[in-house]
């Protein structure tokens, strides 16, 4: 059974992006290490970052759905997965 990963929206003035992390979940300075190339990709100040927050439970179907590889879910999101500790770009948005 593969492990439960738990997401984070990116609450920005950039692109919509959803973020999946491992359980256990990597210290919350390893996530934003992590999360500041991709910051930094889509050109991106910290203060240009509201906040980055957990989606709402009724959305746990379909973010596992987008994160499967179902292309007409979540379409307008960019999809990052955690691999060995960086955030990898898995699905860009259409």
């Amino acid at each position: 059974m593969e492990p439960m990963s738990r997401y984070l929206n990116v609450i920005s003035t950039g692109p919509l992006m959803i973020l999946r992390l491992p359980e256990p979940e990597p210290s919350w300075r390893q996530v934003l290490k992590a999360f500041a190339p991709v910051k930094r990709g889509h050109k991106l100040r910290w203060k240009d970052v509201f906040a980055l927050e957990q989606p709402h439970a009724d959305m746990a179907d379909r973010l596992d759905r987008a994160f499967d590889g179902e292309v007409d879910c979540l379409r307008t999101f960019r999809l990052y997965d955690w691999r060995d500790g960086v955030f990898v770009l898995v699905r860009g948005a259409t």
